[in-house]
């Protein structure tokens, strides 16, 4: 996957499950304007963040 299609993934299992921008940031300790910053490619998550956002939301960056 690219980073592209990991923000999108991130993006849209989002927006399916009805969280918002201000109810993810609460759940991993991120501003929401960070969250979609990095959402709209204004900005390059490190890998913890990463791993923070797709945590949060139940999903994994690694291949099972």
């Amino acid at each position: 996957m690219t980073h592209e299609e990991i923000i999108a993934t991130i993006r849209n299992h989002r927006k399916s499950l009805g969280i918002t921008l201000a109810e993810l940031s609460e759940r991993v300790d991120i501003r929401a304007t960070t969250i979609c910053d990095i959402e709209n490619g204004k900005r390059n998550p490190s890998l913890t963040t990463l791993l923070r956002l797709t945590e949060a939301l139940g999903l994994s960056l690694f291949l099972q």
